[in-house]
């Protein structure tokens, strides 16, 4: 009896000591659940918007933020974020900023996050209706339309971005360690719903950079030929009035237009202006039907006018004008695109030379460090018909009916424009195509470039030089022993009609 009192004296030891045990861990476990709760629900993000760390940029092929010191296309003097909660819109935190680069403190969670650029007034809004409202807003487009050359006091053009649901769920732990923004965007239509048109410049769907979308497009004139001394006034023609910082809606398409005079002088063959997008749901370039198309005028000194719709599916070669009365022409003016026209105006009022290309657009600043980046190399031993040394000159000499052909190609960076040009556009002519993109290496093909004489009565000459990126670029040729450095007017290679 002693033998089984001590035996259930020590099971029911056993017994209250399991049942403790188990009260302890218990308690752990539930002041454990209640630790994450009470962090989960209180845990404070610190995210961080910077555009002095390279994390934002204005969007195109070769993003920049306060780069550009001559036409000060990429600068942002100040910068609105606002983060809305993804379900309800209401707005959860907002700044103003002219320092630019500042943490937002957040509870995790999904938010649309809004980025606006260059505003002159401090921006608030109670929800998203409220900021997209602001976006679809019309605004007069005036200040801008020739960018920093009409006002020393220019603050940069207006930008902005939308990203959709986006989740926070960890970052920095304070403001002095906060965790960079790092956007998710969709596949199709990653700029929308700021612009339905264009890639982002980081293809991935996680971006380490912020790439802000200009509210106009521009237009860059590149004028070339023996008829330049000739024009008497360039103007765009048509362009809207009013600009939104967000694709436009079918409403707004009728908006008022303006004529854009752009300032031209005989030294300055690059010319540009900035103006607002405008779809179009239907138009149609005819001889004398366009008060509705934006297109470029460029008044001679004789009397004529040369009028040049603006394409935004142009050809890169051939007849321009005839491209723009086909019935797939398309004449909408697309927000951050660059519309480069290259114009060869021949002497005697003869009919001008017109291509375009639209890219994504790019701030380029062409310098000594460029030219090492970008390099022409020419196949000088398969140049044809014959190259010979003239007055210690290149000089490819054709006789009547032959053409010149000159192998090139371009080592530099994606997306270089590359552009063949003649200086007596009135006599000669580019058979091939002049425009192209490059971005290769040594081991591409080279690239024809075809010049042929246009009257086989008299003996012509011209220059060929190479631009790149709008800026002539040197490059080196080789014959009978000699190397030589062609660049600039006087120094370039010629091409002579001969008999």
């Amino acid at each position: 009896m002693r033998y089984f009192s001590n035996m259930t004296r020590i099971q029911n030891l056993l017994l209250i000591f399991l049942l403790l045990m188990v009260g302890v861990l218990t308690l752990s476990c539930q002041k454990r659940g209640l630790d994450d709760a009470i962090v989960e629900k209180d845990e404070t993000i610190y995210v961080k918007f910077s555009i002095q760390t390279s994390s934002m940029r204005a969007q195109g092929d070769n993003p920049s933020a306060n780069a550009d010191l001559t036409d000060f296309e990429d600068k942002v003097t100040k910068l609105y974020v606002g983060l809305f909660d993804h379900g309800d819109g209401r707005v959860v935190v907002q700044k103003n900023s002219d320092v630019l680069s500042f943490p937002l403190a957040v509870n995790p969670g999904t938010y649309d996050v809004y980025i606006i650029a260059n505003q002159i007034d401090d921006l608030s809004f109670n929800n998203r209706n409220e900021a997209n409202a602001y976006l679809n807003k019309l605004r007069l487009a005036s200040a801008y339309q020739l960018g920093s050359s009409q006002s020393i006091n220019f603050k940069g053009f207006p930008m902005a971005r939308v990203f959709l649901n986006q989740s926070i769920v960890k970052g920095g732990s304070s403001f002095a360690n906060p965790t960079p923004f790092r956007p998710l965007v969709e596949s199709v239509k990653p700029l929308a719903p700021i612009s339905s048109y264009g890639n982002d410049f980081n293809s991935a769907s996680s971006q380490d950079e912020i790439r802000l979308v200009r509210a106009l497009a521009k237009i860059t004139l590149n004028l070339k030929g023996d008829g330049l001394s000739q024009i008497k006034t360039i103007k765009c023609r048509n362009a809207l009035n009013h600009y939104t910082l967000q694709e436009v809606l079918p409403s707004q398409n009728q908006r008022s237009t303006k004529d854009i005079s752009i300032p031209f002088s005989k030294e300055q063959n690059i010319l540009v202006c900035y103006i607002p997008e405008h779809i179009y749901t239907q138009a149609k370039w005819e001889d004398k039907q366009h008060e509705t198309i934006t297109y470029i005028q460029i008044q001679m000194e004789s009397g004529r006018e040369y009028l040049i719709p603006i394409l935004f599916n142009g050809p890169k070669s051939g007849d321009y004008l005839a491209a723009a009365k086909k019935a797939d022409a398309k004449f909408d003016i697309v927000r951050n695109n660059n519309y480069m026209f290259d114009i060869n105006i021949p002497s005697q009022d003869r009919d001008i030379d017109v291509s375009v290309n639209v890219l994504p657009w790019n701030l380029h600043t062409i310098n000594d460090k460029t030219y090492m980046r970008n390099r022409m190399i020419i196949d000088y031993e398969h140049i044809k018909p014959r190259l010979v040394v003239h007055d210690n000159r290149p000089v490819i000499q054709i006789y009547t009916g032959e053409k010149a052909v000159i192998p090139v190609k371009l080592i530099g960076p994606n997306s270089s424009f590359f552009v063949s040009t003649i200086s007596n556009g009135a006599y000669f002519a580019i058979d091939t195509p002049s425009q192209f993109v490059f971005g290769v290496t040594e081991n591409e093909p080279y690239t024809n470039v075809e010049i042929s004489c246009l009257d086989d009565d008299r003996n012509y000459k011209t220059e060929l030089y190479f631009n790149v990126n709008y800026e002539e670029i040197p490059f080196e040729l080789e014959k009978d022993g000699r190397k030589f450095v062609l660049f600039g007017p006087g120094n370039r290679l010629m091409i002579e009609q001969i008999f």
